[in-house]
């Protein structure tokens, strides 16, 4: 029998989009609270701290026939990981789970929605995991 494994690395729009708003939030409520303190200066700092913590934010994923990893990292250090039996199901995110809206993928494991990969690998990534899903277990047998 063949075994099935999946291995992959990406980037993580969900999280770079979280952490891109952050300055904006942040810079609204600082400037009125630090401004006299750090100046606009300290301001544009902050705001290139959150940009040099969302060019490091990446996903990877690895799949095999008894086990799912999902890691979090910032550049190599990984800060999240998930991990379980299988995948239950995966599909875009965005309006309607529809690919043409969507700018990462959501995969349900152990119950969680867990988001990854970019614009760009949507599509492979959608490919590459179905087959791992108890959903494709589920239609494949009817």
């Amino acid at each position: 029998m063949e075994s099935k494994n999946f291995s992959f690395n990406t980037g993580d729009s969900s999280s770079v989009v979280t952490v891109c708003l952050l300055p904006f939030v942040a810079a609204g409520i600082l400037s009125f609270i630090l401004f006299d303190k750090i100046g606009i200066e300290g301001l544009f700092l902050v705001i290139a701290l959150m940009g040099l913590l969302a060019i490091g934010l990446k996903s990877s994923i690895k799949v095999d026939e008894n086990q799912v990893v999902i890691q979090k990292k910032w550049f190599v250090i990984p800060y999240k990981t998930y991990k379980g039996k299988k995948i239950e199901s995966v599909f875009y995110s965005g309006n309607y789970g529809e690919e043409e809206d969507a700018f990462s993928i959501v995969l349900k494991l152990n119950g969680q929605e867990i988001t990854m990969g970019t614009k760009k690998d949507l599509r492979y990534l959608y490919d590459s995991l179905y087959p791992f899903t108890k959903e494709f277990e589920r239609v494949s047998k009817e």
